[in-house]
């Protein structure tokens, strides 16, 4: 992948990205690397919603299960 300029994008999600949703994301990630990306979904139900995203060592956590834990934590602070 190295040698073609390419990134391996894992995605994460409740429900498969529709067609439009992938070209998006893909454009995105492409525009913000500056490389092509090959996108690896996976259907993950623990994640409640939202998207999780992890390419090379970034990760892009914009679950609905990782907003719920922030707030926990939050709650937890203030007690």
């Amino acid at each position: 992948l190295e040698r073609n300029n390419t990134l391996l994008a894992e995605v994460k999600s409740v429900v498969p990205l529709t067609e439009d949703e992938v070209t998006r994301l893909v454009a995105k990630l492409e525009n913000k690397y500056s490389k092509k990306i090959l996108l690896k979904q996976e259907i993950d139900k623990s994640v409640l919603g939202g998207v999780y995203i992890r390419v090379g060592n970034d990760v892009i956590d914009g679950t609905i299960k990782s907003k719920i834990d922030e707030i926990k934590e939050l709650i937890l602070k203030k007690k």
